[in-house]
C-alpha cells in the first residue's frame, strides 16, 4: 500500500458507486468530467492507497480541482465524507510535491496577526495610490476595482475586549471575528457586537486573533496551520462563556467540524499536539455558534424591530460552510423575514456553491466563472435588491460578479438586523 495513513481514507470502500454525487457537485457540473466528481476522486484515492496508480501532477491537479462545499456528503447514502477525505488526499500530496510558493508566502502572513496587519495596511496603501489602474487588473474573475476597501482601522482596534451588555446581562460571549471581519469588513463587526449588546450579552473580543487557519489546512499545508489553530483554541478553549459567536461561515465550520478532526489526525505523526488541545478544541467545537444561529436561538430577547413603509425585495444565498457545514439554513432565513420592509424571495438553487472557494476563483477561473454565472441569473430571476449571506468568501465572489448598473447589494445578514432595530453601538469612541 502507499505510504498513506489508512484512518484518512478508511471511508474510500464505503462509495457504492451510485453516482448521486454528480447531480450536486458544482464541478462536475459544468466539466462533466468523471475524475473531477467526487466519486472519481473516491476511486483515484482508492487506487493510490492500492499502489495502482502513482501520485502524478495530473492527479494533484484533479484533487486541488475541488471546491470542498460539502455537497456531495450531503447526498451520499453511504455517508462518505468527501470533504475529509480530498482535504486528506491533499495533505499527502503536499508532502511530495510541496506547497505553491505563492500560497506559501500567503501562509506565512495569514500565521502571524502582526503580518496580518502590515498586509492589511499595505493592501490599503496600494488601493489609494493605484485607483487610476485598478479597473484594467484582475484576480482571477474579480476585477481589482471591486475588491472591498481595507479597513480604515482594523477592527478589533474600534472595540475594547470586554462590551458590556445593555441592560439586564444575561450571560457572556467570546467574539471570533476572523480576517475578513477585522480587516475589511467593519461594518458586519460592528453589528455583530451592536446586536448581542443589545440582546443582554456581555461580548469578549479576545487581542491579538489571527486566522482561523483553514484556507492553510485544506490546501494540504497542516503544519503550517498549526501555528493558528492552537492560537484560536488557546484564546476560545476558556470556560464560563455561554457561547463562541463566529460570523464568518468558513470560521465557525472550522471550530465547529475541522479542529477536532485535523488535530486527531495530525496527533499520528506530530509530537506538537496533546491530547488537552485535542480535548479543548472538542468543547470549543460544542460551544460555537454562527451569529445567525445564535441569535435565533435567543429570538425571546430580542429588541423590538422598527416599522418601515419602504418594501424591498431580498433574495439570501446559502454559505457551504454554514447551510451544508453547520446545517444552519432555516435560522437566517426566518430572522431575515422578521425585518420591516423586506419581502422575502428564495432563489432557485440557493444552497448551490458560488464557485469562489478561497483561491479556487483564482486558480481556476473558467470552471469559477462558470459556476457564479448560473448563480448570478438564479438572482436576477429574483428581482431582488439585496442579496443577503453570511460568508466573506461569498460577498466577494457574488458581489464582484454583478456590474454597478445591476443595482444588486450585497450584505451579511447581521448588518440588516442591526439596522432594523436601529439603535447605537455601545462601542469605544
Amino acid at each position: 500500500m502507499a505510504n498513506i495513513d489508512k484512518k484518512i481514507f478508511q471511508e474510500y470502500d464505503q462509495c457504492n458507486k451510485c453516482g448521486l454525487c454528480q447531480s450536486v457537485c458544482p464541478v462536475y457540473k459544468v466539466t462533466k468530467l468523471e475524475s473531477y466528481s467526487p466519486r472519481g476522486k473516491v476511486r483515484l484515492t482508492k487506487q493510490i492507497c492500492l499502489d495502482e496508480l502513482s501520485i502524478s501532477k495530473r492527479v494533484k491537479s484533479i484533487f486541488e480541482t475541488c471546491l470542498l462545499c460539502g455537497a456531495c456528503y450531503n447526498i451520499c447514502p453511504a455517508n462518505v465524507h468527501g470533504n475529509h477525505l480530498f482535504s486528506g488526499m491533499r495533505w499527502e500530496i503536499s508532502k511530495i510535491y510541496g506547497v505553491d510558493w505563492r500560497k506559501k508566502l500567503l501562509y506565512l502572513v495569514l500565521n502571524k496577526p502582526w503580518r496580518l496587519k502590515g498586509s492589511a495596511k499595505m493592501g490599503r496603501w496600494a488601493q489609494k495610490v493605484f485607483d487610476p489602474i485598478l479597473p484594467s487588473l484582475q484576480l482571477g474573475n474579480i476585477p481589482a476595482n471591486r475588491m472591498p476597501e481595507f479597513n480604515r482601522k482594523q477592527f478589533n482596534e474600534q472595540v475594547d475586549e470586554i462590551i458590556p451588555a445593555v441592560g439586564d446581562i444575561k450571560g457572556r460571549v467570546l467574539y471570533f471575528h476572523g480576517c475578513a471581519t477585522n480587516y475589511l469588513f467593519e461594518k458586519t463587526g460592528l453589528a455583530v457586537v451592536d446586536v448581542l449588546t443589545q440582546m443582554g450579552f456581555e461580548v469578549h473580543v479576545p487581542a491579538g486573533q489571527g486566522c482561523c487557519g483553514l484556507p492553510i489546512f485544506l490546501s494540504g499545508a497542516r503544519d503550517m496551520s498549526l501555528q493558528c489553530i492552537k492560537s484560536a483554541v488557546e484564546k476560545f478553549g476558556r470556560d464560563g462563556f455561554d457561547a463562541i459567536i463566529v460570523d464568518c461561515a468558513t470560521c465557525g465550520s472550522t471550530f465547529k467540524n475541522e479542529y477536532p478532526r485535523v488535530l486527531k489526525e495530525m496527533m499520528e505523526s506530530s509530537n506538537d499536539i496533546s491530547e488537552d488541545l485535542l480535548v479543548t478544541a472538542r468543547k470549543m467545537a460544542e460551544n460555537t455558534f454562527d451569529i445567525l444561529q445564535f441569535v435565533a436561538k435567543y429570538e425571546n430577547l430580542f429588541p423590538e424591530m422598527n416599522n418601515s413603509e419602504k418594501i424591498v425585495k431580498l433574495t439570501y444565498h446559502d454559505p457551504c460552510h454554514l447551510s451544508k457545514g453547520q446545517l444552519v439554513k432555516e435560522e437566517p432565513r426566518r430572522l431575515l423575514k422578521r425585518i420591516p420592509g423586506i419581502e422575502f424571495v428564495e432563489a432557485t438553487g440557493a444552497d448551490e456553491c458560488c464557485g469562489g472557494g478561497g483561491s479556487f476563483q483564482v486558480d481556476y477561473p473558467a470552471i469559477s466563472k462558470k459556476i457564479i454565472t448560473q448563480k448570478m441569473t438564479n438572482i436576477k430571476k429574483t428581482k431582488a435588491h439585496i442579496v443577503a449571506t453570511g460568508c466573506p468568501s461569498c460577498l466577494l465572489t457574488i458581489g464582484a460578479a454583478f456590474k454597478p448598473e445591476d443595482n444588486i447589494e450585497l450584505v451579511h445578514p447581521i448588518t440588516l438586523i442591526q439596522a432594523a432595530i436601529a439603535k447605537k453601538p455601545n462601542l469605544k469612541v
